[in-house]
């Protein structure tokens, strides 16, 4: 109880009220004081004002045991407790101070925006299927969409269902294409060394070679050195070339050869003579599609042929036929098309062609005595007993004429081949013929020989072998005589070539050239692919994998996508691919493969459940998802904000379709809402009759159908992929030679704070430059962007750096990268250019003493700025194109409880010298030779930390 006599003991002095308090906040804070005051203050409050209250001047007690200073104190912590939440509750109705998921919620429904439930991740798959063993079985496969596919788990994953969301075209033949490797050796008449396949030639110093090239013709040359290649399983022969003795004085005509030699003919030839018409009239007409069948296919490719030259000469050596021309002939005229490309492929001569010749000859007549050395009565005659009366004994002398007496002038030393006199009829030799100066069994019709006198020689074609008598210059034997085949007789070159000085080189047998291996690498916009590939097609995806040409024993796989197939016909036949963007990188060209069953599949599983029934008396009703998460894809439409949904809804068979609200829905509308917890359930609710339409009533009459699976946990690594869940027929194996990329967790909390301010900046639009990053970093998937505008060469263009999820890559020609750059066109001017680019790894590696207060333990002081550094520069931390500062990492050091000085000893780039730079500059875009360069991020390497105690 109180004491009256206590009322002047002065206990109330110096009390003075402590609330409310002043309470001001400065911009920029994580959180806001909204308190106006707490216990020790409300307690002190209510103490002053007891005094202050003429009522209570007998109660002068300010014990603590006291009763009614007990209530005071009560009232204190009521006050304390009420004013801590009011805090909370303040800092929760404020974006960027808000600390519960919900507040974030709701606070972004008020501009209309939905925290992003995630994303599921993409990945390109790659089919391999079984070869078809059946003459009937379909070449071409179609793989539906919705075949399911799992990831192999490492340790501490789980497995991951992905399925396919298009239906493909595969071929067995399409599991794994090769690139072009080889090709023909070029060679002209100049040519010194050629390379031959195989080990055993048969060559030796001294034989001829024939080398045919389309520009030169046929020439000789002569082998003066063979070098068999063991490793290489070839043959270097070295030549000495020979040219001819006259080019413009005679003409040997078109003496090509070869394995593909054949009459081409103009294209209604061709095809009259092998379909002769019936009548004058169907002589002229032109071959009908309406008779399947009727067109052989060799008149087709001349037609082709034709048609792709722009004249009536045939299919010409290498040309090229558009695969689109290829297909519609075929289909045209009701042929196989593999059938018409070796027509094509028989149709184009190789380009060059080797013949060996292996027996070295000499012309009849070259061993003959020379004029001068013959006797008397052979070059002139002499006077003898008459030759014509053998019966008188004795015979008047007459004088007898020598045998060769008028030869003088055209004896052997004077003679050519084109002046040999023949045996026969006294005559010259037609120059259509020479004579061996013996018989050569091994010579045949139609094969090739080459008549050399000193450097120069000439090469013919024999048209016919005769094994004949000769006699002649006081010799006599049997020989081989061979005539020849050239366009004009009368100028056939045979002059050219004295009979004692020259030899003849024949026997022909064609020799293989070894293919040359194209050592390019496989880059840009085309690819040639290894022989005939049939069916591909403009639009197609391919994977094309292969060992970097610039970073030895780097592998990297990249999609593309065709954008136009042409079939060239020479240097055996070869498919021609033109891509719609040149490759990223050059690969090495034995280490290339080529995926082309290719099919897009994204992250979850479709399961399909009933949700129940309707109720049109109810109004809102609502039904759970049973198996979440549910799943939403990237979408290039501006308005999903990079995701949409896979739910879909039918209530008596009928589809529902999804609103983001039921603001403004008619009410006889079928739509319905979701809702998604923080758990990640997912509710559908319908609307109430006025703002969107009741379901009917029924039982088990609303239906869903959606896909199950989300998130980041789907962006597994590349050839992780393995099982597959669904089988169909000829399916053999898959794999995803690609990381899947894109998956995204549920907006968190944080990420919420940064991203709804800026679909309020945006409003779905792209209109100024920082619009273009604003909107990329709201997408679904991407967790970091940056815009400039730079100059490429030619024209001013927006360059967008992107960083995906967790620092993840956004490959060009990936789904995030394609539909973010949809929706930037949907959303902006699509006339304005822009480049879509993944951003640069950089990082950075620093090395300091810290000297600390003796009174803290150096290791945690150690450990406390270790772990901070790595926070500060870690990938969530950073912004793209940020640089770093020596100052920004001593003040960060600095400001570490027990850190008393800091001595930075180096910052510097991973990669480079050690150094201590005072600021280290993040690479920003530019253009360069090769294209744009994206921005940088620069991170801390994760060895490259190196922290001590100054001594």
């Amino acid at each position: 109880m109180t004491n009256k006599a206590d009322t002047v003991c002065g206990c109330c002095a110096g009390v003075a009220v402590a609330t409310p308090r002043d309470v001001h906040n400065r911009p920029g804070l994580d959180a806001i004081a909204y308190r106006v005051g707490d216990y020790p203050r409300f307690r002190q409050t209510l103490r002053a004002r007891l005094s202050a209250k003429p009522g209570l001047a007998e109660l002068t007690t300010r014990d603590d045991d006291d009763f009614a200073l007990a209530w005071l104190d009560a009232g204190a912590a009521m006050c304390d407790v009420l004013t801590f939440y009011q805090e909370r509750i303040a800092n929760e109705h404020y974006l960027p101070t808000a600390r519960e998921r919900c507040s974030a919620v709701g606070l972004s429904d008020l501009v209309g925006y939905r925290l992003q439930p995630g994303v599921a991740a993409n990945v390109w798959l790659a089919f391999t299927l079984e070869s078809a063993s059946l003459p009937g079985d379909a070449p071409e496969t179609v793989l539906e969409a919705g075949i399911r596919v799992q990831s192999v788990p490492g340790p501490g994953e789980t497995a991951q269902v992905f399925e396919t969301v298009e239906s493909v075209s595969a071929r067995p033949e399409w599991n794994s294409l090769r690139p072009r490797l080889t090709r023909y050796q070029e060679f002209d008449h100049a040519t010194t060394s050629l390379l031959l396949d195989g080990l055993v030639t048969g060559l030796k110093r001294g034989d001829g070679l024939i080398l045919t090239t389309d520009a030169d013709g046929s020439r000789l040359s002569l082998v003066t050195s063979v070098e068999p290649d063991m490793d290489r399983q070839v043959t270097l022969v070295a030549l000495q070339p020979l040219a001819p003795p006259d080019e413009s004085s005679f003409s040997r005509g078109d003496l090509s050869f070869g394995r593909g030699n054949v009459e081409l003919l103009q294209p209604r030839t061709l095809a009259a003579e092998l379909h002769p018409p019936a009548t004058a009239s169907a002589a002229t007409a032109l071959p009908s599609g309406s008779q399947p069948g009727s067109t052989a296919a060799p008149s087709v490719v001349s037609s082709l042929g034709s048609t792709r030259a722009g004249n009536d000469f045939g299919v010409m050596l290498g040309s090229v036929v558009s695969g689109i021309d290829l297909y519609a002939g075929a289909q045209l005229y009701d042929f196989d098309v593999f059938d018409l490309f070796a027509h094509l492929q028989a149709s184009s001569r190789p380009p060059q062609g080797v013949l060996a010749l292996r027996t070295k000859a000499a012309i009849f007549g070259h061993n003959a005595p020379r004029w001068g050395a013959l006797p008397v009565s052979q070059r002139s005659g002499e006077y003898g007993p008459d030759p014509d009366q053998p019966d008188n004994p004795s015979p008047p002398y007459v004088y007898i004429p020598g045998p060769y007496r008028e030869r003088s002038a055209t004896w052997v030393d004077g003679n050519t081949l084109a002046s040999f006199p023949d045996p026969y009829n006294d005559d010259p030799t037609p120059m259509d013929r020479i004579y061996l100066d013996t018989v050569y069994q091994q010579l045949a019709p139609d094969s090739y020989i080459a008549i050399k006198s000193g450097n120069a020689a000439l090469v013919y074609q024999i048209d016919r072998v005769d094994e004949v008598s000769k006699s002649d210059m006081t010799l006599s034997s049997k020989v081989s005589r061979l005539m020849l085949r050239f366009p004009d007789p009368s100028n056939s070159g045979l002059s050219n070539f004295p009979i004692r000085a020259s030899t003849v080189f024949a026997q022909s047998e064609e020799l293989t050239l070894a293919r040359l291996p194209i050592d390019e690498a496989v880059a840009g916009l085309v690819v040639e692919l290894d022989g005939w590939v049939e069916g591909l097609y403009t639009g197609q995806k391919l994977i094309v994998c292969g060992e970097r040409s610039d970073l030895a024993g780097v592998h990297k796989c990249e999609p593309v996508e065709i954008d136009r197939v042409d079939y060239v016909t020479g240097d055996e036949g070869f498919t021609r691919v033109t891509l719609t963007s040149a490759l990223q990188y050059g690969y090495v060209r034995d280490s290339v493969a080529i995926h082309a069953n290719v099919a897009l599949a994204t992250h979850g599983e479709t399961v399909s459940e009933t949700l129940g029934g309707g109720d049109p008396r109810v109004p809102w009703q609502q039904f759970e998802l049973k198996q979440p998460p549910l799943t939403y894809v990237s979408s290039s439409d501006p308005d999903d904000a990079g995701a949409r949904s896979t739910l879909e809804v039918r209530i008596d068979g009928i589809e529902w379709h999804e609103k983001p609200s039921f603001f403004a829905v008619a009410p006889d509308a079928r739509t319905f809402v979701t809702r998604r917890d923080d758990e990640g359930h997912t509710s559908v609710q319908f609307g109430d009759g006025r703002t969107g339409a009741r379901p009917p009533g029924g039982t088990g009459n609303i239906e869903a159908s959606y896909r199950k699976g989300i998130g980041a946990g789907g962006n597994v690594r590349a050839d992780q992929i393995g099982l597959l869940l669904t089988r169909p027929l000829g399916l053999k194996e898959v794999v995803n030679p690609l990381a899947a990329s894109g998956g995204a967790d549920a907006e968190t909390l944080g990420e919420a704070q940064h991203n709804v301010p800026l679909s309020v900046r945006t409003l779905g639009r792209v209109v100024s430059l920082v619009d273009y990053a604003d909107f990329a970093r709201a997408f679904a998937g991407v967790d970091k962007a940056h815009a400039a505008w730079i100059w490429d060469g030619k024209r001013r263009v927006v360059a967008l750096t992107v960083a995906g999820t967790n620092g993840d890559v956004v490959e060009s020609g990936s789904t995030l990268h394609d539909n973010l750059l949809a929706a930037l066109r949907a959303g902006g001017d699509a006339s304005v250019p822009m480049s879509v680019m993944s951003y640069r790894k950089g990082l950075v590696r620093i090395r300091a003493r810290l000297r600390i207060d003796p009174d803290y333990e150096d290791d945690v002081v150690i450990a406390a700025a270790d772990a901070m550094l790595r926070e500060r520069l870690s990938f969530d931390a950073r912004s793209l194109g940020e640089s770093l500062a020596a100052s920004q990492v001593t003040t960060w050091l600095q400001n570490i409880e027990g850190v008393v000085a800091v001595d930075l000893d180096a910052l510097y780039r991973a990669l480079e010298a050690e150094q201590l730079a005072s600021i280290v500059f993040a690479g920003q875009p530019q253009a360069s030779t090769d294209g744009l360069v994206a921005t940088e991020l620069l991170t801390l390497d994760a060895g490259g930390l190196d922290l001590g105690v100054m001594i």
